[in-house]
């Protein structure tokens, strides 16, 4: 499948993978419309909040005294309640008019899936559309704190899907070649190990010095931890550089983007499957630590998905080359888990000596 033929691909795969996310655009560009028409084709339950049009009680709930335990316990709108059961896309609309109050309570919800001691379902999908504040009536920016929390996404007019519905009667579809995430678990550990180690690297892109009042995406560690999700998502549905670096874009700016991009360009990654494979030789006298660093998880990830005893053998034998070659910070954490994570495996003798002198130079 080309998911590059898919309008807005980015948000639809940060929406996938957990991750708050805001669609940007100007009034009347059929973003709700293709959120419902998303929500059915993901088999979900769909409801559309408008700030403008609830008070913050709506959220929060109302307060019900409780004299026998001697509380006032907090009743929630039936609306809220459903987002603790399964498979519901909660969508927040014209999210530029909430009022103040309403805010804190938008931001609980759009990032940590809960409002007050309610916890939205793991599978709720939790999505905001937005105008510009100049555009909506008692519109106001969104304050850093709840803008950190999202993907920021640009959204692109997506005319042929509008056309197409209105051709149905007013049935909109959802967008051609929709990417369907799944589980992409497998891929988190590549971009969780590669995004921390580059911000290790460059203590400025830990977090933002000054917040540009134009900016939507700015660093922080939890804005890295959120992009990582998202990158790992791209992965599974295959998805090109360009959308990455969208994604990269809208949740820790531009400036951070364009380093991330260097630097994954800069690793020149060995396919894993390859290396268990045999097919390719991994050089490493005279690679930097940082080119291999992300090698050992995604070798015990692709061994996982395919353990045979010659791929086994390959990836001891990789781990303790590593180790060897003075990468032993890298390699040996992940030799331990081997015999944790391939019950019965045993390494071979010789490299069982080399792996025991290892172990030996490092405790001495």
């Amino acid at each position: 499948m080309n998911t590059l033929t898919c309008l807005n691909i980015s948000y639809f795969i940060a929406l996938q993978c957990g991750v708050a996310s805001i669609a940007w655009g100007g009034v009347g560009e059929a973003k709700t419309a293709m959120g419902s028409a998303i929500a059915r084709a993901l088999g979900m339950n769909f409801f559309c909040f408008i700030p403008s049009q609830h008070c913050a009680d709506d959220l929060s709930g109302l307060p019900v005294p409780d004299m026998l335990k001697r509380i006032v316990d907090m009743l929630p709108m039936e609306f809220i309640l459903a987002l603790t059961q399964p498979n519901w896309f909660f969508m927040i609309d014209e999210i530029t008019t909430s009022s103040p109050t309403m805010k804190p309570l938008l931001l609980s919800a759009l990032n940590e899936g809960r409002i007050g001691k309610l916890d939205f379902h793991p599978t709720t999908i939790r999505a905001g559309c937005a105008n510009p504040p100049e555009l909506c009536p008692n519109g106001s920016p969104l304050e850093p704190a709840l803008l950190n929390r999202c993907y920021h996404h640009q959204w692109a007019l997506p005319f042929d899907s509008w056309y197409d519905g209105m051709q149905k009667g007013g049935v909109f579809s959802p967008p051609a070649n929709l990417p369907i995430v799944g589980d992409f678990s497998a891929h988190v550990p590549k971009w969780m190990r590669l995004t921390s180690n580059l911000v290790k690297a460059n203590v400025g892109l830990r977090k933002a010095k000054t917040i540009d009042e134009n900016a939507f995406g700015f660093q922080s560690l939890r804005a890295w931890y959120n992009l990582s999700l998202c990158l790992a998502g791209a992965d599974k549905v295959g998805a090109d550089d360009d959308v990455k670096m969208e994604l990269a874009t809208g949740i820790v700016g531009e400036g951070c983007a364009v380093e991330l991009g260097r630097y994954v360009d800069a690793l020149d990654l060995y396919d894993p499957d390859e290396c268990l494979d045999g097919n390719v030789v991994i050089q490493m006298d005279g690679d930097r630590g940082d080119v291999l660093s992300c090698l050992p998880t995604a070798l015990l990830s692709a061994a996982s998905r395919n353990p045979t005893e010659k791929r086994l053998n390959m990836l001891a034998e990789i781990l303790v080359k590593m180790a060897e070659s003075d990468l032993a910070e890298l390699s040996v954490p992940s030799l331990a888990m081997m015999s944790e994570q391939f019950t019965g495996y045993e390494l071979p003798m010789s490299l069982l000596t080399r792996y025991s002198r290892i172990v030996t130079q490092l405790e001495g």
